[in-house]
């Protein structure tokens, strides 16, 4: 990379834990690592990424499928035993009529011996559009919420504003239905990336299934969201992107953060 995307300015533990590959094999963490994986895999068939290794466009739903599986798997491997993975998915128009991506994932995922906790709505009272014309406007998406075992770490995030729908009226428990508006203008239309979840929502997942020093793994870093949430939040963060051309605006997300808890020497940032 060039002193254009802003390399030098993210600090080079950061760089570090960082891989441009595909995560169906992340080697490079150890087993019982992770306290949590926070992620939004690609969707089937709906967005050319523009790279050979890409999940996703230009191959069957059953491969799509196979191919998170792997991903999946590797998770479940270096999470820790009472660690949890949360993956933000939505349904999908496919072929005249909707694809139901979160109910597979979690048919998937209970094969391979994960544990379903909760799906999470998570309410997007800004959005005004539907999946095709003929469609209701779609305002929410699903948050998936797995264990590896039915012992897991599960805290109370400590948040100032405590109201209906995402807390009970009392305010003393957070309930299973979120409501974060996606921002007008943010970094969901860049070039690079146009998905990306907003910041708030990761902050409520990362205080809720880690503690500070704790490992965060995204295997769908996509423009790094998690990873610059993770480490404003002192937790490590490990990320892997199978699109290099995604550097330049990972770079901008992460630039001048420190990583104080930064555990892990993997790859270079190249």
């Amino acid at each position: 990379m060039t002193n254009s995307t802003g390399v030098d300015s993210v600090h080079p533990r950061i760089r570090e834990a960082i891989h441009f590959k595909s995560s169906e094999n992340m080697g490079e963490v150890e087993d019982t690592s992770v306290q949590s994986v926070i992620t939004s895999p690609p969707y089937w068939n709906l967005k050319d990424y523009k790279h050979p290794d890409q999940i996703g466009f230009g191959e069957s739903y059953e491969r799509y499928h196979e191919r998170m599986d792997k991903v999946w798997s590797e998770c479940k491997r270096v999470l820790k035993a009472n660690g949890t993975m949360w993956i933000v998915i939505d349904k999908i128009m496919q072929t005249e009529e909707v694809t139901h991506i979160p109910m597979h994932i979690v048919q998937h995922c209970r094969q391979l011996g994960f544990l379903l906790q909760d799906m999470i709505i998570w309410n997007k009272p800004t959005a005004i559009a539907g999946m095709s014309p003929d469609n209701l406007v779609n305002k929410y998406e699903h948050v998936l919420f797995f264990s590896r075992s039915d012992t897991f770490k599960l805290r109370v995030p400590q948040e100032a504003k405590r109201a209906p729908p995402d807390w009970t009226k009392d305010g003393s428990k957070l309930t299973d239905f979120w409501r974060f508006p996606v921002k007008a203008g943010s970094i969901r239309k860049t070039p690079a990336h146009e998905a990306p979840y907003p910041e708030e929502l990761i902050q409520r997942i990362t205080l809720l299934s880690t503690d500070e020093r704790d490992t965060i793994l995204d295997p769908y870093l996509g423009s790094g969201t998690t990873m610059k949430v993770a480490l404003q939040l002192n937790r490590n963060c490990v990320g892997y992107e199978v699109n290099p051309d995604f550097s330049t605006v990972i770079c901008q997300m992460l630039n001048g953060l420190e990583p104080p808890y930064v555990a892990m020497k993997i790859s270079d940032f190249t």
